[in-house]
């Protein structure tokens, strides 16, 4: 507790000192506005790019084939806020109604805690961790039925970008910067309702329709966020600090 107390100390000094701040999403810029009260004008958000660049079908294929042929992705760390726990626990339901359907994780090994809940709930046998480089983590996107982002807070959630544009359909939390980043282009559910979660993930796996539109518009949506738009748009950030302090 000392300790976490003392970072927020220090990034509220930092922020204080600072000339200006970039942010990754309009959501964070409301909070250093609440939280912290930083004025409107010292504020610019600059989103992120997309760093897992989609590989050809062929590659795709040839990594994966040792993976089920059908699944639902969660990426990353899956502690806490993460709500990953929860989202197993609503999903359960949904595998059993799907003979065929398993739920592939990357980052971290299970954890004994996660283990013991897919034991408890019968589902073990459906359950597969795999450590991913970006380029198996392309496949992974690319072949899955749907990634699946339960968290409850992200400052951005660069996953939502890399599953659209490997033409994963996203199913996500309508909390924090989720709808900035997803647009129209995504599939959103409260992040405490387990109803609700579960209807999105079967509309998606039993509608071909909706899952056809979703990739449509997650390839436009992604297709707006790149590492060269970072760039350009933070160095101008700089430039105009510079020029008000020659002034």
């Amino acid at each position: 507790a000392k300790e976490v107390r003392k970072i927020l100390a220090n990034k509220k000094l930092a922020i204080a000192r600072a000339d200006h701040l970039i942010v990754i999403s309009e959501s964070v810029k409301k909070d250093l506005i609440e939280y912290y009260s930083v004025t409107d004008k010292k504020i610019t958000v600059v989103y992120l790019g997309n760093s897992v660049k989609t590989r050809n079908k062929t590659d795709r294929m040839t990594m994966l084939k040792s993976l089920p042929s059908s699944y639902l992705l969660f990426v990353g760390n899956r502690e806490g806020y993460k709500k990953f726990l929860f989202a197993i626990r609503a999903l359960c339901e949904v595998l059993r109604e799907h003979d065929h359907l398993h739920i592939i994780c990357t980052g971290k090994g299970f954890s004994t805690e996660e283990t013991d809940l897919f034991r408890e709930l019968g589902i073990s046998e459906r359950m597969h961790h795999h450590f991913a480089s970006d380029d198996e983590l392309s496949g992974l996107y690319s072949n899955a039925r749907a990634f699946i982002y339960p968290s409850q807070y992200e400052g951005f959630g660069m996953p939502i970008i890399e599953a659209m544009s490997n033409g994963c359909p996203v199913i996500m939390s309508n909390t924090s910067s989720f709808p900035e980043i997803g647009g129209d282009a995504g599939s959103y559910f409260d992040p405490e309702n387990g109803d609700a979660l579960r209807t999105a993930v079967t509309e998606c796996l039993d509608d071909d329709h909706v899952r056809s539109e979703l990739v449509r518009k997650g390839y436009e949506r992604s297709g707006l966020f790149s590492w060269e738009k970072t760039v350009i748009e933070t160095a101008d950030v700089y430039r105009n600090v510079l020029k008000s302090h020659k002034k």
